[in-house]
């Protein structure tokens, strides 16, 4: 399942290759865009329940993780690593 979701992601990538500023996605784009996401939320869905993960549980607990390692105050505008913030 894992080297789908991959395979997908890289699909979906394709279809932003030579995608330039702004307005440069087309609706066709975004069509092609969709169906690939859609690929990766079955395959990721159907990993997650094989694999006895819920989700949003799974989700939530990363964004906590993030929000405590990179807070606003000390992150916004810097792309600094979480050990580099002061």
């Amino acid at each position: 399942m894992a080297i789908s979701i991959s395979l997908e992601a890289a699909e979906l990538l394709e279809n932003f290759r030579w995608q330039v500023g702004e307005g440069s996605i087309t609706p066709e784009i975004k069509e092609r865009a969709s169906k690939e996401m859609a690929n990766i939320f079955i395959y990721l869905l159907s990993m997650s329940h094989d694999l006895g993960i819920d989700l949003i549980e799974a989700a939530t607990k990363k964004l906590e993780e993030s929000h405590a390692r990179y807070p606003v105050e000390k992150s916004r505008g810097s792309s600094k690593k979480h050990t580099g913030l002061t």
